[in-house]
């Protein structure tokens, strides 16, 4: 089998082919487990499914552009700062999203699902952010201390690391 090439996954057009089709494929098979397990029409379960399932193909065009966007050198805050505010907005949309689902399909109480939304998103969003911020700082500076190769990429010595090959 042939491995597409570094320039074909660097591209738009590869991350969207790979990623959404692999995200099609699983989302249609949890949407028949679901339905199957639920007792529920497809009607019923389409709002509530779209609505959980929206936010990760809007995150995955938001990486691709994050890691681009490293690519082309932005200052280490700027890429931390961006980083933090998409992971908080993917995370908020899908807090509200599980809510949504979770009172449509009644399984909450719609009174019960608001009061829940506002409290999690109260400690979430500074949660996520914060936390994110700052792993893309360490992740950016232990880049540039040549000891990885940024943030979500592999960089420790069980990978194979080449500065530890240098000792």
């Amino acid at each position: 089998m042939r491995l597409p090439s570094s320039r074909w996954r660097r591209s738009f057009c590869g991350w969207l082919v790979e990623g959404l089709s692999l995200y099609l494929v699983l989302g249609i098979g949890l949407f028949l487990v679901l339905q199957f397990a639920l007792k529920k029409t497809a009607a019923e379960l389409a709002c509530p499914f779209l609505a959980c399932a929206t936010p990760e193909p809007i995150l995955l065009a938001v990486v691709w552009w994050l890691r681009r966007r490293e690519e082309q050198g932005v200052s280490p805050k700027r890429l931390a700062r961006e980083w933090g505010v998409s992971v908080t907005a993917w995370g908020a949309a899908l807090v509200v999203a599980i809510a949504y689902a979770g009172a449509r399909l009644g399984f909450l109480d719609p009174t019960d699902a608001v009061g829940g939304l506002i409290v999690t998103e109260l400690v979430g969003i500074p949660t996520m952010y914060f936390t994110t911020y700052y792993a893309v700082i360490a992740g950016m500076s232990s880049k540039a201390a040549g000891k990885g190769d940024g943030l979500c990429r592999s960089g420790s010595p069980s990978a194979g690391d080449s500065n530890q090959s240098k000792k």
